[in-house]
């Protein structure tokens, strides 16, 4: 009997899931890059300059992110789900509002910072701060064109360039900051670097995308464009005063040398979440693509996420002192716990995401909006209960507690009308939780010692497999999407 041959939906599919893996691979390439030159800079920051001084860094660029969150709207991500469903005129009609709007927003989040500026000043006053605050004025700007850039992109599907643009932005701000502070520039020569490689990417980004420039300031469905974006706007808004809390306690009650420790600590696992930022408008686009019956390829996607994460986590755990020494030296070395202990957060955080992305592909924003809402009161209790005890730790343990509680609603609003669903989802998260606790007794058990670390690394793999978290036959069929691109 003769096999039945692919029916053109389904040659359809397989060609789209290749494009969007084969996209995967490219961004995560790029982001490997650029997240290798952010932490060489930081690395090369901590040798020079003080304490104070890195930790006012990190706090003018925690400024400057707040900034751009909250005036972004949730336009890049509203541009890849609308942008799928909309061909010829209708699409640069689109592409031309959002782009518009995006631009208008940038320079309300500056008049925002300016405004905002005798508060700041208030909040953290600390005379290196106070040196640098203005810088990120134009970062902020700057940054907001920047991942509307990278989101109209993605929309397109021109993952080369996309990936071209990610990685070689902070290749530049490497090798610019690299060059002024062997020049003996003071610490501003880390947002010299910044500001002006993001300045000349957002120029090549607009020459690529030239045909949106063009100002449109109405569209027919505007109203349901912001309200989706809205309701993006507002979760990502209190999810960023959850995560950054922690970090405003620190600065305002301990100084920014305590900043700096808990900021060095945070750094690796930001790196984590950069690259999983860089598979975000890839994973948007392929779940926006996905049909709402196709609870399966989700769920799918779901549990092979969590694999990779999991096998990424037991790495970094079992690495965290050694890569500590190398990148901060070791008057860091009081960074390693708390590291340790963050990775494991931005783990589940990261599973927490992948639903939320999940759910914003079925159009569901109001259920992230709900999840935005827990997580801020639930964080708040965790994080003036222990900070006020622990400190950085306490920080990172309020951030994992919190994660956890998100973890289990967010399951629950994906799979409301089906239990058994649900149960799966809970499932995936559960075994995440294992092998993560795991990951921390190997390490504790076979200490940090090289021969130890790559034993614990093994044995999670292992178990990550004998768990049916990751399979072979997930490794080959994202072989063989890749080479059906």
């Amino acid at each position: 009997m003769q096999g039945t041959s692919p029916t053109g939906d389904d040659t359809v599919k397989r060609g789209r899931m290749g494009v969007y893996a084969r996209g995967g691979v490219f961004s995560l390439a790029a982001n490997v890059c650029a997240m290798i030159a952010s932490m060489v800079v930081i690395m090369v920051a901590v040798r020079v300059y003080e304490k104070e001084d890195v930790g006012a860094y990190f706090l003018v660029l925690m400024v400057a992110n707040m900034a751009h969150t909250v005036c972004r709207m949730g336009l890049g991500n509203t541009a890849i789900r609308y942008l799928a469903s909309e061909k010829g005129s209708a699409y640069v009609d689109t592409a031309r509002f959002l782009v518009t709007a995006n631009t208008v927003l940038a320079c309300v989040a500056v008049l925002l910072l300016l405004v905002l500026q005798p508060l700041m000043l208030w909040i953290w006053p600390s005379e290196a701060f106070q040196a640098l605050w203005f810088y990120c004025l134009p970062i902020a700007w700057l940054r907001m064109l920047f991942l509307m850039g990278q989101s109209m992109l993605a929309a397109e599907r021109r993952f080369v360039a996309l990936t071209m643009c990610t990685g070689g932005s902070e290749i530049l701000r490497l090798a610019l900051t690299i060059a002024l502070i062997a020049l003996g520039e003071p610490v501003e020569s880390l947002f010299i670097g910044t500001v002006v490689a993001y300045f000349i990417f957002d120029l090549g980004m607009a020459y690529l995308l030239r045909r949106y420039l063009r100002p449109r300031l109405s569209h027919q469905r505007w109203a349901e464009m912001l309200r989706f974006g809205g309701m993006l706007q507002g979760s990502s808004v209190i999810n960023l005063i959850a995560n950054r809390f922690v970090e405003g306690l620190l600065a305002s009650y301990l100084g920014t040398a305590a900043l700096a420790t808990y900021s060095t600590a945070m750094q690796v696992p930001r790196q984590m979440v950069r690259a999983f930022d860089s598979q975000r408008p890839v994973l948007l686009g392929l779940v926006s693509s996905l049909k709402v019956s196709e609870e399966e390829a989700r769920l799918h996607l779901f549990r092979f996420t969590g694999g990779l994460l999991t096998i990424t986590a037991a790495v970094l755990i079992a690495g965290a002192k050694p890569l500590v020494v190398l990148f901060y030296t070791e008057k860091y070395l009081e960074s390693v716990p708390i590291m340790q202990i963050l990775v494991f957060w931005i783990t589940v955080n990261l599973l927490n995401e992948m639903m939320g992305i999940l759910l914003m592909g079925l159009g569901r924003a109001r259920s992230l909006f709900q999840l935005s809402i827990l997580r801020l009161v639930v964080m708040t209790g965790f994080g003036y209960w222990l900070i006020s005890t622990y400190q950085g730790v306490g920080g990172a343990i309020a951030l994992l507690l919190t994660s956890l509680v998100v973890a289990f609603f967010s399951s629950l609003l994906m799979t409301t009308e089906n239990r058994a669903l649900h149960r799966r989802y809970v499932g995936a998260y559960l075994k995440v939780m294992v092998l993560l606790a795991a990951s921390t007794a190997v390490v504790l058990l076979l200490g940090p010692p090289l021969p130890g670390a790559a034993l614990g690394i093994v044995i999670i793999v292992g178990l990550t497999f004998l768990l049916r978290l990751l399979t072979v036959s997930d490794l080959n069929l994202l072989v063989r999407r890749l080479r059906a691109a």
